[in-house]
């Protein structure tokens, strides 16, 4: 791996919203493990992360949820891990599922967000380039996802935008 990691933490941190700022952060619930390049997506009250770089500078597929709650984050509960290794994708949430973009590769995956996790990975076919670190966004009932990197130093300003037609809540 190019990048070296040094200090790869658990801590997480939470700060509650107030007109005209936050207020101040405090500690809250530790991730489960040291990571680092996991990617996060909010859906109901619920917090779920995917994937990422361990502590020991290898990919991770592991995925995990937690509550959000006035105190921060509730304990965390590993759920289905993503399908494959990698970090620097994208997500973003339509209701009520999470779709995934790249992480190093062209793939696309959807799931459902659930009280109790994940229900499930499914491929939605292919992004048109590989690609990481790339911004996806929703707007309306499209995903569009912005710049990223194509391996190296190769970084582009592409802008791909797809129509997302109601997805069948992965099971």
């Amino acid at each position: 791996m190019a990048t070296c990691l040094s200090n790869i933490v658990s801590d997480v941190h939470s700060a509650s919203i107030k007109s005209g700022g936050f207020g101040t952060f405090a500690s809250s619930q530790p991730y489960p493990i040291p990571i680092a390049y996991e990617k996060c997506v909010q859906n109901n009250g619920n917090l779920y992360c995917f994937g990422g770089i361990g502590a020991d500078e290898e990919y991770t597929t592991n995925s995990y949820y937690a509550s959000l709650t006035s105190n921060g984050i509730s304990s965390w509960t590993q759920t289905m891990s993503y399908p494959e290794n990698g970090s620097d994708y994208s997500c973003a949430v339509i209701d009520g599922d999470a779709v995934c973009v790249g992480g190093g590769s062209r793939n696309v995956y959807y799931t459902g967000l659930t009280a109790n996790g994940v229900s499930g990975w499914k491929a939605l076919g292919g992004y048109p380039l590989p690609i990481g670190s790339e911004e996806c966004v929703i707007s309306g009932n499209a995903l569009c996802c912005i710049g990223g990197g194509t391996g190296g130093l190769d970084i582009t300003n592409r802008t791909y935008c797809a129509d997302i037609y109601v997805l069948d809540s992965a099971s």
